[in-house]
Order: C-alpha cells, then sequence, then structure tokens
C-alpha cells in the first residue's frame, strides 16, 4: 500500500467501495455483471480497510489508532468480504446476499414514537428493493450504517436484524431521552469506580499470568470486573452519545438507536442466550454470512449422507469464536502500545483460548447440561443452568483477564473526568492519574 494512503484517505476510500458495492445490489437485472464487479472492487478495498485498521507503523511508536477507527474499520473489511465474495457465491436471489427493509404496519398516534414495542410478526411488512436512485441512495447509506439491524428511516429495520432490535420502539421522544441519558450516567459512574480500582493497582506485567496467579478472592474480584470494564465502556464509547446525538440533535426516529445492550447479560440461562442475545450483537450479521463457506464445504463434503445439524452448528459456531478470537487479537496489534503487543505469545495465547473453547462449552451445555436438567423443576432448571453459565465464564475469563492486563488495560484512566478520584482524593488517597 503506497505511503500516501494514510488513516484520512484509505478509511474514506474503503468506505466508498463498500457503498458502491451495496448500492449496485439494487439492481437485479443486471445481477451477474455486477456480480463481477463486485468481485473485483473487494482486492482493493480489503487492502484499503486493513490499512485503516493497522497502519504500518514503526514498532517502537504507538499507533494512537482509537478502537472506533478500529471496529469501524474492521466492520468495513469484514462487509465487503460478506456483500463482494460471499455475495458472488450466494444463491441466486438469496435474502441474505440483498437484505431487506421490514416496516412496521402500525404506528404511534403521536407521530413522536414509533408504536407500542409490539413483537407481534403480523405487525412487519417486507418492503421491495428501491427503484430510484434517492431510494438506492437511502437504501446504501442505511446499510453502511447499521451494524445490529437497526434502520435510520422510522418503524423500519432490516429483516436480519435481531428481534430485540427489530422489537425497539420507545413510545417517544422524551422517553428515549430519559433512557438514554440515564444509562449514559449509570455507565460513566461504574466505569470511573472500575477505572480507579483497577489503576490502584501495581500489575506484574513481567509474567504471563497477572490475574490468574492472584489468590482466589482477588482472581475472581478482578476477572467479574474484566467484562463490567468492557460493558461500561461500549456504553459510553458506542451506545448512548451516538444516540443521543442522532435522535436529539439530528431529530432521527426513536428506534434508530437501540441501546447496545438490550438484555441483561447477568440473566442468561445457557451460553447460546448470553452469546446470541444477552451480549452486544455489533458482529452478529458479519460473523453469519463470514461462516456460510464453511457450511457450503460440509453440504459438498456431506454429498448423498450430510452432517447432523448437531454437527453443523458446532462448525458454525467454531468459526464464528474464530472469526471472534482474530478480531480481538488484532486488537493487540493496532489499537494497544507495540511494548504491549510484544510482551509474549501468552499475550495472543489467552485470548484465543477464550474464544475458540466457546464452541466446546456450547456442545457441552446442549449434550450434557441441558437434557440432565430438563426434567427438573422450573426454579431448579434455571438455577443449575445459570450455574454452569457463571462458573464456565468465569473460569474462562481469568484468561481474558489476562490478555486485558498485559495490553496495559488496567494500567491507564480510560476517563479524563473521575468524580470518584476527586472523592478519593479528598478522603487523603494518593491520585489515581499518573503525572
Amino acid at each position: 500500500m503506497p505511503a500516501l494512503l494514510t488513516l484520512q484517505t484509505s478509511a474514506p476510500l474503503a468506505v466508498f467501495i463498500l457503498g458502491l458495492s451495496i448500492y449496485s445490489t439494487t439492481y437485479p437485472a443486471h445481477r451477474l455483471a455486477l456480480r463481477w464487479l463486485r468481485l473485483a472492487l473487494a482486492f482493493p478495498g480489503i487492502a484499503l480497510a486493513l490499512a485503516a485498521a493497522y497502519p504500518p507503523l514503526p514498532k517502537d511508536i504507538s499507533p494512537g489508532l482509537d478502537i472506533q477507527i478500529f471496529v469501524v474499520a474492521n466492520y468495513v473489511f469484514m462487509r465487503i468480504l460478506d456483500v463482494c465474495i460471499i455475495g458472488f457465491w450466494d444463491e441466486e436471489g438469496s435474502k441474505q446476499a440483498v437484505p431487506r427493509w421490514r416496516r412496521r404496519k402500525q404506528r404511534a398516534d403521536d407521530g413522536d414514537g414509533g408504536g407500542n414495542g409490539d413483537c407481534d410478526e403480523a405487525k412487519f411488512i417486507t418492503l421491495p428493493l428501491p427503484s430510484t436512485w434517492q431510494g438506492r441512495l437511502a437504501y446504501t447509506v442505511d446499510s453502511l450504517l447499521s451494524f445490529r439491524g437497526s434502520s435510520l428511516f422510522k418503524d423500519c429495520s432490516w429483516d436480519w436484524a435481531p428481534r430485540a432490535v427489530r422489537d425497539y420502539n420507545p413510545p417517544n421522544r422524551a422517553a428515549y431521552f430519559r433512557s438514554a441519558l440515564g444509562n449514559l450516567i449509570i455507565a460513566y459512574v461504574l466505569l470511573d469506580l472500575i477505572d480507579n480500582i483497577l489503576v490502584r493497582r501495581q500489575w506484574n506485567l513481567g509474567t504471563p499470568y497477572p490475574v490468574s496467579s492472584l489468590p482466589a478472592l482477588p482472581q475472581l474480584f478482578y476477572t467479574l470486573l474484566t467484562p463490567a470494564f468492557a460493558y461500561t465502556g461500549n456504553v459510553l464509547a458506542w451506545e448512548q452519545p451516538m444516540g443521543l446525538i442522532l435522535v436529539m440533535i439530528l431529530r432521527f426516529p426513536v428506534n434508530s438507536c437501540p441501546p447496545l445492550h438490550l438484555y441483561n447479560p447477568l440473566e442468561a440461562t445457557s451460553l447460546a442466550e448470553l452469546w446470541g442475545y444477552k451480549w452486544h450483537t455489533l458482529w452478529r450479521r458479519t460473523f453469519d454470512r463470514m461462516s456460510l463457506p464453511a457450511l457450503w464445504a460440509m453440504d459438498r463434503l456431506g454429498g448423498d449422507r450430510p452432517f447432523s445439524a448437531r454437527t453443523i452448528k458446532f462448525v458454525r459456531a467454531s468459526v464464528i469464536f474464530a472469526l471472534s478470537a482474530l478480531l480481538h487479537v488484532g486488537v493487540t496489534f493496532s489499537v494497544t502500545p507495540k511494548s504491549a503487543a510484544t510482551r509474549g505469545i501468552a499475550n495472543i495465547a489467552w485470548v484465543l483460548v477464550f474464544f475458540l473453547a466457546q464452541p466446546f462449552g456450547l456442545l457441552f451445555e446442549n449434550t450434557v447440561v441441558h437434557p440432565n436438567t430438563e426434567t427438573l423443576p422450573k426454579r431448579w432448571k434455571g438455577i443449575l443452568r445459570r450455574s454452569f453459565v457463571w462458573v464456565w465464564m468465569v473460569w474462562l475469563g481469568r484468561l481474558n483477564a489476562n490478555w486485558f492486563a498485559l495490553l496495559d488495560g488496567f494500567g491507564k484512566r480510560r476517563l479524563d473526568f473521575s468524580p470518584v478520584d476527586m472523592i478519593m482524593r479528598t478522603l487523603g488517597y494518593q491520585s489515581s492519574f499518573k503525572s
């Protein structure tokens, strides 16, 4: 990649190629020719997206690449794979290859909201592809900006959206503002508190086990803080600021910006529920689409004796979690300082083990835990299944906490303004901000 293609040029060019590719999918009359055009556009688009995500800088210099830019660049990379390459071999006229808008039939009378949130399928209608250049442009922009299936248009969502995203429909703008602002304040206070706890500890980064080598109780404590840290950070970085700007300032519909976490992860009664619905779904469609080649290969290999549904499900889950592992490994080499990224193979091994082990947890859950708890009373069934989720995630979460600590993720402040730090200094404690 030429040196002149800096972050400021490669990222917009990659987005432009993705937008042009999406725009071309709205012309079904020239499907074959446009499929070849998208395939040709894929290679420069992928190169540009990767150049934005992983800028070629000297090893002793921190890239200074913000996590949001890294995530967006990787999202563009995977969307180009989806639209241009996987879409090339997708079935003719596949709904997955060319998504459609879905519109709610019944709307609220006040004109400010989008209905009462009823999830009845009969209240949605699938819209045809747009046929005017204005409609195609709107389709392209909306598709580009939709990470989770929500739409910038009133009462609309994409046909691949998870049900929770599709059914998200606050009654009015005031209700959205109260909810979003409340979540924003709570997330800020919690992140500030966790930030202070993590930064005030002296972490031994000379060992590959900075968290899992601690005594049992501190190990459990810091293991639980790691997903809480990620959860609140996601809310502050993605969910509420963007939603408040789009809905309250730019006056987009209230259904256009659903919360990142629509359900409480702590209430998950299975690993499938946790990863499929309770945690954020930012990468759901891209990972699902990128797992399709594995299914096509299994279909060919199976021939007259197709693989069982359980095997297919396990393979697809393995591919999806492998992609997630690679994405987190990318964080190691792009977002973090190079000094942290070169602390040893353990820096990568922990996150790989954490994600690559998840399909085996799902398999054990489906073949052992669920069959042996199915006949129990509802209360005990829920307790045992939820206990398995907690034990599994905490046990493996220690490894993920090791990875995060080795990235120096626990050793630096995330927030410039800290009410908790001000209170601690008033009580006589040293400031958590390093000079």
